[in-house]
């Protein structure tokens, strides 16, 4: 869910509330996702242009330490990444395209404790290790196209770009590891439905699949295809 209000004529806050549900070969999971609250000030506005810029900060809603059946489960099993981050970016539109380019900065480690059993030998049951992970900062791009539809309908399809700048790192045997593969770009094309509702409220049904991977995904976005709804309401 997504609230957004117009603290004046060119600020707005906007808070974004996800719930996540998971589910795989070792668990399932459900829960409230981190908490993202930003605030957007418009600088710039014409008959066909606007330009603003985003500060904003993600709140943990848990430490990423939830288990299954008393395992720690992977990241890609939380509903939190864990930790605080701070997020500035900048967005310009004009006409239907809308470019967006964010930094977001994560503070501290985690408290996820998965590790690898090397019992088990399933493929499908081993994922990248993230124990106490220290990620690093992402500098993120996006450009979007916007096709007007009937009654109020918007179909947006875009690329967005997620570039990790430095490798993350975990603690392993009482040790820091760095580990090789986890900084460089993720390439994630998507499709959005949008439909205005009555009092102000917009619907978005998302669906969105990589084609670009990074080696090694210890912050749990391993996931081949999401489909997401989302609802924000404007006042």
């Amino acid at each position: 869910m997504t609230l957004e209000h117009r603290i004046f004529k060119n600020t707005a806050y906007i808070v974004r509330v996800p719930f996540i549900f998971t589910s795989g070969n070792i668990g399932n999971t459900t829960g409230i996702g981190d908490v993202i609250v930003s605030v957007v000030q418009q600088v710039m506005q014409t008959d066909k242009s606007q330009l603003g810029f985003l500060v904003g900060t993600r709140l943990r809603t848990n430490n990423s330490g939830f288990s299954f059946a008393g395992n720690p489960l992977p990241m890609a099993y939380q509903t939190s990444l864990g930790t605080y981050d701070i997020i500035g970016g900048v967005q310009y539109i004009w006409k239907t395209w809308n470019f967006y380019m964010a930094y977001q900065h994560p503070f501290g480690r985690n408290q996820n404790q998965y590790l690898n059993d090397p019992e088990i030998t399933d493929p499908k049951k081993i994922y990248y290790e993230s124990a106490y992970l220290k990620r690093g900062d992402d500098l993120a791009l996006r450009l979007q196209k916007d096709f007007k539809l009937k009654k109020q309908q918007t179909l947006q399809t875009g690329i967005m770009a997620i570039y990790r700048i430095q490798k993350s790192e975990i603690i392993k045997n009482d040790k820091n590891v760095v580990l090789d593969g986890t900084s460089g770009i993720t390439l994630n094309l998507y499709l959005t439905y949008a439909k205005k509702l009555k009092g102000n409220g917009i619907l978005y049904v998302t669906a969105a699949a990589p084609v670009i991977d990074r080696a090694y995904r210890a912050d749990g976005l391993t996931r081949n295809f999401v489909l997401s709804i989302r609802f924000t309401q404007m006042w």
